[in-house]
């Protein structure tokens, strides 16, 4: 069997665990945030973990954004993207386990503000993300960036 296939199947039985394990329990920032939840099925699945630099260094959103520095998420999953070899795709092109970024609604300090928000491919055309109390799909075409992870 194609080692790529393989890796796809090792990543979509990380991915159905890692959404049984978001509905059983809140988000914890630091813990199984938007992109640790992503990098744990990568770091489950493939043997390396994306978010290495960022584990144990926050415990809110006001402490992962300090982590993330002033270039914030988007250039922390570019960077992660150079040192893996991931190559940039059209989000309608992900495949199971690829990783994607777009920007959503979230209620900050009682204002509504658009923030970046860590997607993993969950099947062709669709995509989810960790969410306060669970998880969230999107199609592809909410979906602004997208990385092949093999």
């Amino acid at each position: 069997m194609d080692a790529d296939l393989i890796a796809r199947e090792r990543l979509e039985e990380e991915i159905i665990r890692a959404m049984d394990r978001a509905c059983a329990a809140e988000v914890r920032w630091g813990v199984d945030d938007c992109a640790l939840w992503v990098a744990d099925i990568i770091r489950a699945a493939l043997g390396f973990d994306p978010a290495a630099r960022f584990r144990g260094c926050y415990v809110d959103r006001a402490g992962a954004a300090a982590a993330l520095g002033p270039l914030g998420l988007g250039m922390a999953i570019r960077a992660a993207a150079k040192a893996h070899g991931w190559k940039a795709i059209a989000p309608e092109q992900g495949q199971v386990g690829d990783v994607g970024l777009t920007a959503l609604p979230a209620l900050i300090d009682g204002r509504i503000e658009r923030r970046l928000t860590t997607f993993i491919c969950r099947t062709p055309g669709w995509w989810i993300a960790r969410g306060a109390h669970g998880y969230a799909a999107l199609p592809s075409s909410a979906i602004r960036f997208a990385w092949a992870v093999l």
